[in-house]
């Protein structure tokens, strides 16, 4: 057979793995960057802190509306979501400039807030453009088309609903009330189709890979577990703790659950579903969010009774490596893109004399007067190396990921080890 001298032939061997390279960074700045900010309300007042994962410093605090409850993120650089129950509305924070670029008007008391998974765009055929909000004084769900910030359906549910959860075609809706239940929508024509009855007061919820869904039960101490195939409760789990918030790690192999009433986080392995371990973090501890593995394995719990967040390391044997401090209460915590690195730490731009110290024009109804959009860099968002230093020594490229400049600084040693093979 004719030898194609394709081993032979090291400038081959170079393209062929430069290719690969530059297609690895391409996608990587992107995707890694994209999951490289923390996201923690702060109820009390009424910020939003961004923390840098790669230097776990609070970069930004972002002014929104009164009583910050909820907050959703985007992976791929659409708007960050907030919902202000004390004023009614939903800020849209643009992540390439962290700021707040407008504000849709919901119902009365907005808490809790979802996304399904995908690109984010402004096309209302596109049914990743839609986010769900829980309205917990007005008995209601609102659906915001955030590409075009408005509101395109109220649907009317049981009362106090609290929280809210998607999955494929379906929103899941909790209902705070002494006898717990969760009502299914489905989104293709918004109406309420089921109704699922849980513990106490239920609150947050997260998805296990295989569907099933994680109620998180603070009345009555306890998880149910929902079969969303059948939409049936087939376990529960006692914690006597206060269950508050819930998420199961970006491989599916454990729910990490914040106890509102001690200072805990509960570790449920989701193949037995019974708690493994506790973790030990600061005072009531509201909500836990995860960081996927390939940027950092790490975990953000926002402690509202300290003010604070605890930073543990999956990959350390759930340690603490570290407590942030943040502003008064944070209530919620959600990963997602943006530029969190690109400036110094810095107090929230000071309301006008007189306002209140909201963000929000109490004016404006919360309405944008215009077709909203975050800007063009957000589409593949960055963080900068500024006062970082990189896991190779030092070493750092431009505004690449971490690990995006980790492979760029090996290039010298792999260009070596070709040269050698010859």
């Amino acid at each position: 057979m004719r030898d194609s001298g394709y081993k032979n032939d090291p400038m081959q061997r170079l393209s062929v793995g430069s290719i690969v390279l530059l297609a690895f960074l391409h996608f990587s700045s992107g995707t890694l960057a994209a999951q490289s900010c923390v996201y923690v309300v702060n109820l009390g007042s009424d910020t939003v802190s961004v923390i840098d994962v790669f230097t776990n410093t609070v970069t930004k605090t972002i002014l929104v509306g009164r009583n910050p409850n909820g907050i959703v993120t985007s992976a791929y650089g659409g708007f960050t979501c907030v919902t202000n129950f004390g004023s009614n509305d939903v800020s849209l924070i643009d992540p390439n400039t962290q700021t707040v670029a407008g504000r849709v008007a919901v119902g009365a008391g907005p808490v809790g807030i979802a996304r399904p998974p995908g690109l984010d765009t402004a096309d209302p055929d596109i049914p990743e453009s839609l986010a769900y909000v829980t309205n917990k004084q007005g008995g209601s769900v609102s659906v915001i088309e955030v590409g075009t910030a408005r509101v395109i359906a109220t649907i009317p549910v049981d009362p106090i609903p609290e929280n809210v959860a998607v999955w494929g075609s379906w929103a899941y809706v909790t209902h705070a009330a002494s006898l717990g239940s969760v009502s299914v929508i489905d989104r293709g024509t918004n109406t309420v189709t089921a109704k699922i009855p849980v513990g106490a007061r239920p609150g947050r919820m997260a998805f296990a890979r295989d569907g099933r869904l994680y109620i998180a039960n603070f009345g009555s101490f306890n998880i149910s577990v929902i079969d969303t195939g059948t939409n049936t409760v087939t376990g529960t789990i006692g914690l006597s703790l206060r269950p508050s918030g819930i998420s199961v790690t970006p491989d599916g192999r454990f729910a990490y659950v914040t106890n509102f009433g001690a200072p805990i986080v509960s570790i449920i392995p989701t193949r037995t579903d019974v708690v493994h371990a506790l973790i030990a973090v600061g005072d009531q501890p509201a909500a836990v969010a995860h960081v996927p593995n390939r940027v950092r394995a790490y975990t953000y719990v926002a402690n509202s009774g300290s003010d604070t967040v605890s930073v543990i390391n999956r990959a350390s044997r759930n340690q603490i490596m570290a407590t942030i401090a943040v502003g008064h209460r944070p209530f919620a915590v959600a990963v997602g893109g943006g530029n969190c690195a690109a400036s110094a730490a810095a107090p929230p731009t000071a309301a006008p004399s007189g306002a209140r110290t909201s963000g929000v024009d109490p004016t404006a109804n919360g309405v944008p007067t215009a077709t909203l959009a975050p800007s063009s860099a957000a589409a593949h968002p960055t963080t900068a190396t500024t006062g970082t230093t990189s896991a190779t020594g030092g070493c750092a490229i431009g505004d690449l990921t971490a690990a995006s400049s980790a492979l760029l600084c090996l290039l010298p040693a792999g260009l070596w080890w070709l040269r050698r093979r010859r």
